[in-house]
């Protein structure tokens, strides 16, 4: 166990410098436009809608991301929005600092504003920043309707966002723009696409450690998992409800072998499991996961003739039984996102409900994702 904890540090460790070495890469070679959205300053009176601050950016950021190629991170950092009135010199010490921060975080834009509730209607106020040019558009919005329906005007303020983005986009390579657009219109394949963007394919291995009764007859073991992660934010009445825009559902095939010291007998498991995945994200790539899921899994337990047979492999079984039990499954994980890849570890407390004797067994694991 001490061994494959230390391998997964260093695996963490290594994937960390990738990620900075990536990021240094990608700035300086400026392959891939990013935006970036900072938290909404709340010019109420009361803090009783402070939770729109946070709110706001995300479901802009999500979005973007559904509807534009920009890389799209927030920030926890409110900017001050430039009224209207303001003169001209306080004008241009704020295209300064947006500049500023805009070069600070490597950003091709920045999205930045405020909102205020008042009488049950709430205005939002959002500026665009184009930090090469120093161009700044300002884009409001407003609506009498609280609750979820205040994701319309969210809508309305990231499609107007969306617009200026597209402007800004084809006057920078209006050839590059003419050419995409026929491809996105035309192609009998986006529908497709549009359903399974996001998805996550992915490859799970790792050290099994047999509990109980069943640890004084089977020897600890390694085990095996591929399956899809989905997230529902891709689904457009979730993506807006802050809980399940962080969230998704796995489907997987796992397997393992577990052979006695003597090869007297062998149980081999394999069977389908169907997960719930909550992510909390720490940094602009990095995260921590929970996953609570349940499957059936088919065990077959097969008992061999006593003989000389050295070899790793037992002689043909002499008895073989057969069973369907359910599974349950706690996982907590740490990863990280190289898109399109994303790196994970973590350690899983399982269950496999056998009729006489449940079987239970801890995983410390490594799995290895490529996001379509």
């Amino acid at each position: 166990m001490r061994k494959f904890a230390i391998i997964s540090l260093v695996m963490i460790i290594a994937s960390l410098a990738s990620a900075i070495k990536s990021e240094g890469e990608e700035r300086g070679n400026g392959r891939k436009d990013s935006i970036i959205i900072f938290k909404f300053k709340d010019t109420g009176k009361t803090d009783e809608y402070s939770y729109y601050s946070y709110i706001i950016p995300d479901s802009i950021a999500v979005e973007l991301k559904n509807r534009t190629t920009y890389d799209v991170r927030t920030h926890l950092v409110t900017i001050p929005y430039l009224h209207a009135d303001e003169n001209a010199k306080k004008e241009q010490e704020h295209i300064l600092y947006l500049s500023r921060k805009g070069t600070e975080l490597a950003a091709e834009y920045t999205i930045s504003g405020s909102f205020e509730v008042k009488d049950n209607k709430i205005h939002i106020k959002s500026q665009l920043f184009h930090v090469p040019t120093q161009k700044l558009l300002k884009i409001e919005g407003a609506s009498n309707e609280m609750g979820v329906l205040i994701f319309t005007l969210i809508d309305t303020v990231t499609e107007k966002i969306n617009t200026e983005l597209t402007k800004i986009a084809k006057s920078k390579s209006e050839k590059k723009a003419e050419e995409a657009q026929p491809m996105a219109t035309t192609s009998p394949f986006l529908p497709a696409y549009r359903i399974i963007e996001g998805a996550t394919l992915y490859g799970e291995h790792g050290n099994m450690y047999l509990r109980g009764s069943w640890s004084d007859i089977y020897n600890d073991t390694t085990h095996y998992a591929a399956g899809v992660r989905y997230g529902f934010s891709n689904l457009s009445r979730f993506k807006h409800v802050p809980f399940f825009a962080h969230s998704a559902m796995s489907l997987s095939y796992h397997h393992f072998i577990a052979l006695p010291g003597n090869m007297s007998s062998s149980l081999t498991v394999s069977g389908g499991v169907l997960g719930f995945i909550y992510e909390y994200h720490i940094f602009e790539k990095f995260f921590f996961s929970g996953e609570i899921a349940t499957g059936l899994m088919v065990s077959t337990i097969r008992v061999y003739a006593n003989s000389t047979n050295d070899g790793p492999t037992p002689m043909p079984a002499v008895e073989e039984k057969d069973s369907i039990d359910p599974l349950f499954r706690l996982a907590l994980m740490a990863g990280m996102e190289l898109h399109p890849l994303v790196f994970c570890t973590g350690v899983s407390a399982n269950t496999i409900f056998y009729s006489d004797e449940p079987l239970d067994y801890l995983s410390l694991f490594f799995s290895l994702g490529f996001r379509l």
